[in-house]
């Protein structure tokens, strides 16, 4: 008999740990994506949303994941952060089971935005008043690059000739700007002395360029351009 109660008792020991067993667990069958494809201007950001079935499923845990963090990379929230051109899948995963998003990362082509002529107003430190009808020149050569062209006299016996191609960027909500040219012609002239450009462009179209050169006699020149898109 007391083998017999011995044995009841280990039964009854052993009966709660069956219902803690792994057996119970329900395992993710399926993930939904908000979006399987996608379109992202550079900086651009998306949140992906994952959503699993069944909706029961003990562990709901997503882990998500960029095949080329230098295209896209995606956080532990499934916030998709466009970094630079390209293509690249996304992937939600629960154990074996995974959703995949494609990513397409484009590039915004900042010299076809700024391209134009912009009229404005051009001071020189050794001129006294601004010289207003100025007119600067920004031409498509390719992308995010442009032909900035300025032919203005900027006082008597001083005609400058500039023209080269300078780099387009963004800096917030401004485009700059930036280059040098090797060359200007001063009065039909061509000097090898090299041209400095920097400067912004606002997307109202308002333009802040600044223009390095050196002029013989005269010397070191800061020519800066303040106008508008026409």
């Amino acid at each position: 008999m007391k083998v017999v109660n011995k044995l009841l008792i280990l039964l009854m020991l052993a009966v709660p740990f069956v219902g803690c067993s792994d057996d119970d667990d329900v395992a993710v069958t399926d993930i939904t994506l908000n979006k399987t494809s996608l379109s992202l201007g550079v900086g651009e950001t998306f949140p992906l949303v994952a959503t699993v079935a069944p909706d029961d499923a003990t562990d709901k845990t997503i882990i998500w994941k960029s095949v080329n963090d230098a295209v896209a990379t995606v956080s532990d929230a499934g916030v998709v952060t466009a970094v630079s051109k390209g293509t690249v899948n996304i992937s939600a995963m629960n154990g074996a089971v995974t959703a995949v998003c494609s990513v397409t990362v484009t590039e915004e082509d900042y010299a076809d935005i700024i391209k134009g002529s912009y009229s404005g107003s051009i001071t020189v430190p050794v001129v006294p008043e601004p010289i207003t009808g100025a007119i600067i020149n920004v031409n498509y050569k390719s992308q995010n690059t442009v032909t900035l062209k300025l032919n203005q006299t900027l006082m008597t016996g001083v005609k400058v000739d500039i023209e080269g191609d300078v780099t387009v960027g963004i800096d917030g909500d401004n485009y700059t700007i930036t280059g040098k040219i090797p060359s200007f012609k001063l009065n039909d002239n061509t000097m090898t002395n090299e041209v400095s450009v920097a400067g912004t462009i606002d997307k109202n179209g308002n333009a802040k360029i600044d223009i390095d050169l050196t002029v013989p006699v005269i010397g070191a020149l800061k020519v800066a351009f303040d106008g508008k898109k026409q």
